[in-house]
């Protein structure tokens, strides 16, 4: 746990790492990589 200074919500949600960025970061890290080398990930 750690305290998070009030700011615009943009950057409080990037610092928590909730931002879209970070969250397609997590799950292309969860998921595994098909045989071929490519994610199973298909961002639209």
């Amino acid at each position: 746990d750690t305290y998070q200074d009030h700011d615009k919500p943009e950057k409080m949600y990037a610092e928590a790492g909730l931002d879209a960025p970070s969250i397609v970061k997590a799950v292309t890290a969860a998921l595994p990589e098909r045989k071929d080398g490519r994610s199973r990930l298909r961002l639209a």
